[in-house]
C-alpha cells in the first residue's frame, strides 16, 4: 500500500564542508511523507538501502512524480524512517515552495 501526503524533493548529493554541518532548520519546511508497507516476512530497517528493492522503487517513483508535478519546490531535506509497529517504510521530504509575492 503506497500512501503520500503533500510535500518534496531535489536529487542532488555531494559531501559537506566542515562549515556546512550545522544544525539544519526544517522548522518552515512543509512535508511529504511517501509511506509503503512491507508484506508478510519482508523486513528493513531505518536507512533506505535495507528496504527491499520493490518498496525503493515505489517510493523512488513516488518522489519522482510528485517533483514533476511541484518542479519549483526546494527540497531542504530527505530523511527516512522505519515504523515497527506498522512495518512501514517512511521517506519524508522536508521542502519550500517560492514565495506568492
Amino acid at each position: 500500500m503506497i500512501m503520500a501526503t503533500h510535500e518534496t524533493v531535489r536529487h542532488t548529493a555531494r559531501i559537506l564542508d566542515p562549515w556546512e554541518t550545522t544544525a539544519l532548520d526544517i522548522k518552515e519546511c512543509s512535508r511529504l511523507e511517501i509511506c509503503v508497507t512491507l508484506i508478510e516476512n519482508e523486513t528493513a530497517r531505518h536507512g533506505f538501502e535495507t528496504w527491499p528493492p520493490k518498496v525503493q522503487t515505489a517510493i523512488r517513483d513516488q518522489a519522482k512524480s510528485w517533483k514533476g508535478k511541484n518542479p519549483d519546490a526546494e527540497i531542504k531535506c530527505i530523511s527516512t524512517a522505519y515504523l515497527h509497529e506498522t512495518n512501514t517504510c517512511v521517506l519524508i521530504i522536508h521542502y519550500s515552495l517560492p514565495s506568492k509575492e
